[in-house]
């Protein structure tokens, strides 16, 4: 019992150290860098290392504390993420959405494409380096080079809840922008949680 009390307080610690170490640079981003395009990418980066290396502690608290203690972190993230990321999105469909859309300048919508990826991969490398360290019972054995994904199925199959459910996020999220809602952040963020569960437990 009281390792399992430990291990959530690592991982709820590294989750904020993260969400925290992240809007502080944000912050500095914003004020320091004036050229658009280069503020954009760096926020797109620490976006996306963001969502990555807190989501990599999140499969912890899943595979520990069931999906129930999953679905209430991951809501909890998804409003912090609604109030601090401001324009960033994290996600390259949002963009190629824009694209589709508006016509935006593709040399920009490759440009933050590329710094989501790099921000995914660095969060990796930073949070495999945390779980070697073993600093709780759960991180045992995860900063190993070979893992098996949490979600055993077909890679079409695969492919189609997720892009069903990407799809449903987005036309919820675009008309509560549109309705705009009392409470829309918080609804957005509960349609989306329980879209990934929905997807968790497929």
């Amino acid at each position: 019992m009281q390792h399992a009390m430990l291990a959530i307080i690592v991982s709820t610690l590294t989750i904020i150290t993260q969400m925290a170490l992240s809007h502080v640079i944000r912050t500095h981003v914003v004020s320091k860098i004036s050229h658009d395009l280069v503020r954009s990418a760096i926020l797109e980066l620490v976006a996306s290392a963001e969502m990555c290396g807190t989501c990599f502690e999140l499969i912890i608290i899943a595979d520990n504390y069931g999906v129930g203690a999953y679905a209430l972190y991951l809501f909890l993230m998804t409003v912090w993420w609604g109030q601090s990321w401001g324009a960033a999105t994290a996600c390259p469909y949002s963009l190629l959405e824009e694209y589709v859309e508006t016509g935006s300048d593709p040399k920009e919508v490759v440009t933050k494409i590329v710094a989501q990826v790099i921000g995914g991969i660095a969060s990796f490398r930073w949070v495999k380096r945390l779980w070697v360290m073993e600093l709780a019972v759960t991180h045992v054995g995860r900063g190993v080079d070979v893992c098996s994904a949490d979600l055993q199925v077909p890679v079409l199959y695969g492919f189609l809840i997720e892009m069903v459910l990407t799809c449903a996020c987005r036309l919820v999220s675009r008309g509560l922008g549109e309705l705009e809602p009392k409470y829309a952040s918080y609804i957005d963020s509960f349609f989306a949680t329980s879209m990934v569960v929905l997807g968790h437990s497929s």
